[in-house]
């Protein structure tokens, strides 16, 4: 079944369909909402929020329209609303250690990479979540965040340089956040 079929059924008051319609999203839903708010309760509360919202407002949702791209707009929303708390999460992708010392480096890394995420503004830290993470276009970042594809390339740009900049003064790291990359190679 498809997301109009489950969103006309859940307008029709089939509650067990939205749980079907966004069941699927959640563990990404999730990822994205720790991203941003780099606190798993508080990532939790911006999913449960959103979710919320997202069942509340469906009749919104344009006739047609996948469900996953409307639905992270309101959680992204909702994930900035929260204030970010220290967290010992590493989302940060995995780097692949040949070496036990190898596997330590990676982990002090990861550890300054993560920390250096935090410190952005929460709208740098949302465009590079969404970029990166969520592996999203500019466009799509610019329907999820309600702007303009000229404030996404803005601000990406920006949180690029923020991050190249404070990476740099760490021993030991050399990102490729200038050239495009994700500064996490």
């Amino acid at each position: 079944m498809d997301d109009a079929q489950l969103v006309r059924r859940v307008l029709q008051g089939d509650r067990e369909a939205f749980d079907l319609l966004a069941a699927p999203h959640l563990t990404r839903a999730y990822r994205t909402a720790c991203g941003i708010t780099h606190d798993a309760e508080a990532a939790a509360d911006a999913l449960q929020e959103a979710l919320i919202r997202a069942y509340r407002a469906l009749g919104n949702l344009r006739d047609g329209a996948a469900f996953y791209p409307w639905f992270v707009r309101i959680l992204v929303r909702e994930a900035l609303k929260q204030s970010p708390r220290p967290t010992t999460l590493p989302f940060v992708p995995t780097i692949a250690p040949t070496t036990p010392k190898g596997a330590v480096l990676a982990l002090e890394e990861r550890g300054r990479i993560w920390s250096t995420l935090q410190s952005l503004s929460p709208d740098h830290r949302a465009v590079v979540v969404l970029r990166y993470y969520e592996d999203l276009s500019e466009a799509e970042m610019a329907e999820v965040l309600g702007i303009s594809p000229g404030t996404v390339k803005s601000r990406l740009h920006y949180a690029r340089q923020n991050l190249e900049r404070r990476l740099t003064r760490e021993p030991g790291l050399a990102p490729r956040v200038a050239e495009g990359g994700t500064g996490y190679e």
